[in-house]
């Protein structure tokens, strides 16, 4: 096997696991209609725990992000 046979089964490879993880990652999405999952976050201000349910019926504006 030359090397350029083998760079091309390498970039096949991981194109194939790229497409896989993104199927079993839009598969797991909320669709529209569907409940979201039971949650609660810490206030910002006191600490204090807030359970998404007590919005439940109410437009709710989730932020998630990380800060690495």
């Amino acid at each position: 096997m030359t090397k350029m046979q083998r760079r091309l089964w390498i970039g096949c490879l991981a194109w194939l696991l790229y497409a896989s993880a993104m199927n079993a990652q839009s598969s797991s999405l909320i669709q529209e209609g569907e409940t979201f999952p039971s949650l609660w976050f810490p206030s910002m201000t006191d600490g204090v725990p807030q359970h998404l349910e007590q919005w439940r019926g109410q437009k709710v504006v989730v932020h998630l992000f990380a800060s690495w």
